[in-house]
């Protein structure tokens, strides 16, 4: 169920990417309207993979009410998922359509890299039970998805000649 809810997310992903790719060429404005659609679509079935990972993560009693961001897989799903919701916050607001072109291609690429990656989990050791284990990690792909974005927004004023169209 997980690996079938991200694989879905990826593709939905993929295909956000695909369209966002393509306006750089075409300029045509629906498409940014049908990337960020997709790309709504494919939050909500990340946000699906992600909670059943965190029920698998929370099989072992020792993992309760943690995040499973200690994993590789865990982080690489959170990161693509928040880069994800930071993007579609960013564009609904901004309404950039070449931005896709420049931030979508990272939450493809965490995305493609956490299907790769076994989710497997085991109990926590006794040093990593903290609650800033919850805090730390997630805060982190935060920050890093944000400057992803920032750096969109920074190409496609560059790109768009200063209007980011």
């Amino acid at each position: 169920m997980l690996k079938a809810l991200l694989l879905v997310a990826f593709a939905l992903y993929a295909a956000a990417t695909g369209l966002a790719l393509a306006y750089l060429g075409s300029r045509d404005e629906r498409l940014p309207r049908w990337m960020w659609s997709l790309l709504g679509l494919a939050a909500f079935f990340h946000l699906g993979s992600f909670c059943s990972l965190v029920r698998e993560f929370w099989v072992w009693p020792e993992n309760r009410w943690f995040f499973p961001v200690v994993t590789l897989h865990g982080v690489l799903s959170w990161m693509a998922f928040t880069n994800a919701l930071v993007f579609l916050g960013v564009e609904g607001v901004g309404r950039l359509g070449i931005l896709g072109a420049f931030v979508l291609p990272w939450t493809l690429l965490t995305g493609g890299a956490a299907l790769l990656v076994d989710p497997k989990s085991v109990p926590l050791a006794e040093d990593l039970r903290s609650y800033w284990l919850n805090i730390h990690p997630m805060l982190l792909m935060l920050a890093y998805t944000g400057f992803a974005n920032a750096f969109g927004v920074g190409l496609a004023l560059l790109v768009g000649g200063g209007n980011g169209k």
